[in-house]
């Protein structure tokens, strides 16, 4: 399901950073494993950072949220995060209380 979240290239760049502590922290076994829905993500902040109109889908947001807390969040659950990164991680999970059936709520 398509979303109405909008993002700028500076919160791209935001969710590419904190994409590199999943992606090439490894998922599985030595790193630099790419799923393909993260795949998909990526390839959408491309075409954002080309200019062109991008939308995104909830399966899209959660992977941003869990970017996010993968990259921010320490060993006891707490996040440490910048102001930038803070209001990002608000606006995305703003969007993501549209479709509570949709998503999983324990981020």
């Amino acid at each position: 399901m398509q979303t109405e979240l909008q993002i700028t290239r500076h919160e791209a760049a935001i969710i590419r950073m904190w994409s590199q502590e999943t992606i090439s922290g490894g998922h599985w076994g030595d790193g630099d494993a790419v799923f393909t829905d993260e795949a998909m993500l990526l390839d959408k902040l491309d075409d954002l950072d080309a200019g062109e109109h991008v939308t995104f889908t909830v399966r899209n947001l959660e992977i941003m949220m869990h970017w996010m807390i993968a990259h921010c969040g320490d060993h006891s659950g707490n996040l440490s995060m910048s102001g930038d990164e803070e209001q990002l991680a608000r606006k995305i999970s703003e969007e993501l209380t549209k479709f509570p059936d949709l998503y999983n709520t324990d981020f």
